[in-house]
């Protein structure tokens, strides 16, 4: 356990080595005359894992990054970030009804959405909707029986959908609440990797793997430049 946190303090280490990649991509597009906001977000994912056995978002995450909006027309705004994101799932044990079982799941993520903003009336909420991928830096798998990390690996690779709703506190902190899902599973199914298995292959079609399914709530605050004074 204590290697696996050393090997997150890392990762986190590495991931805000990256974040000034975005704001570069920002001062080229200033130095363009185009308009762009960088800012920096933090949040907390609720996280559950659709197809395994377990229901509820029992774990929570971190979600943090910096990413670069631009508008394109008044009510319209586009969104490519990198995120640090913490996903997975929990199942703790309940003594009191003799369920000494558990199960977790930690899956460590870097994630790059891209995302569109509609703005909405008097310009306080907005909605999103956008695609996002993830690579899968490390994660940690365990239950009552031990230590199954890398036994069964999960994709390397992720890739979703997202849809938010959100406010402007202000001119330049910003409240969103977003939901988010793989679209391709994060493992397969299979007796052996997930313990789950379909045997109708109609069944399988619409059942094909185990899926990120997550909830985000996260402050984003904005870098507005100052007008300049004639």
């Amino acid at each position: 356990m204590l290697n696996f946190i050393g090997q997150s303090a890392d990762t986190l280490r590495k991931i805000f080595i990256l974040i000034p990649i975005v704001f570069c991509s920002w001062a080229v597009a200033q130095s363009n005359g185009l308009f762009f906001i960088p800012g920096i977000a933090a949040g907390v994912n609720g996280c559950q894992i659709h197809g395994d056995d377990q229901s509820g978002y029992r774990k929570a995450g971190l979600y943090a990054g910096a990413d670069v909006r631009f508008s394109v027309k008044d009510k319209n705004m586009f969104q490519i970030g990198l995120f640090y994101s913490e996903k997975g799932s929990q199942k703790n044990q309940n003594p009191e009804k003799n369920d000494f079982t558990f199960y977790h799941i930690h899956l460590r993520y870097v994630e790059m959405p891209v995302t569109y903003y509609r703005i909405l009336s008097e310009k306080k909420y907005f909605l999103s909707f956008g695609i996002y991928s993830a690579y899968l830096i490390n994660y940690f798998e365990y239950n009552e029986y031990g230590n199954w990390t890398g036994a069964y690996p999960f994709k390397k690779m992720e890739f979703g959908i997202n849809a938010g709703l959100g406010k402007f506190l202000t001119d330049k902190i910003v409240l969103e609440c977003r939901f988010g899902n793989s679209f391709l599973p994060i493992r397969e199914y299979g007796i052996r990797s997930t313990g789950i298995y379909y045997p109708n292959p109609v069944a399988r079609i619409f059942n094909r793997g185990l899926y990120n399914n997550i909830v985000t709530i996260e402050l984003y605050y904005r870098f507005i430049p100052k007008e300049k004074k004639e």
